[in-house]
């Protein structure tokens, strides 16, 4: 089941990445959860439920940012779980101040869909929080 939902993130990811947010949101479930305590933001929920309101609170996370992309640096498939490590490249809004930096999350598959995302801002404590061990990181 696991390659299965390695696919599901990568479609996600692939098709946010596109700009095809239609799709993006497709592969979200209704009630799905989501849990930065592992990134938190100002004026941002740590914790949240919805479809929409996800989308809200991702919505306006990329609102913060002009240039934004991300790309895949590795997948770990961690049964229901898929483990993304991403490098981020932005500046920030109204500024030429580049961010560069490397983030994690963690989404939950069920039946195809993305039911809980966590977000880490530090790719070891999202490996820690998956169960794997760190070195996982440097390998391959």
């Amino acid at each position: 089941m696991s390659q299965e939902n390695t696919e599901v993130v990568r479609r996600g990811q692939e098709a946010r990445s596109a700009g095809r947010i239609g799709e993006w949101i497709d592969t979200l479930d209704p009630d799905i959860e989501w849990d930065i305590s592992g990134y938190p933001m100002p004026d941002f929920p740590v914790r949240g439920k919805g479809r929409a309101e996800f989308v809200a609170h991702v919505t306006k996370y990329w609102s913060l940012w002009n240039d934004y992309s991300q790309t895949v640096r590795k997948t770990f498939d961690v049964g229901d779980d898929v483990l993304v490590v991403l490098h981020e490249y932005a500046r920030m809004r109204n500024s030429d101040e580049a961010v560069e930096r490397d983030v994690a999350t963690i989404w939950t598959i069920q039946d195809g869909r993305r039911v809980r995302f966590r977000a880490f801002e530090h790719p070891a404590e999202a490996v820690r929080a998956a169960g794997l061990e760190e070195s996982s990181l440097q390998a391959g």
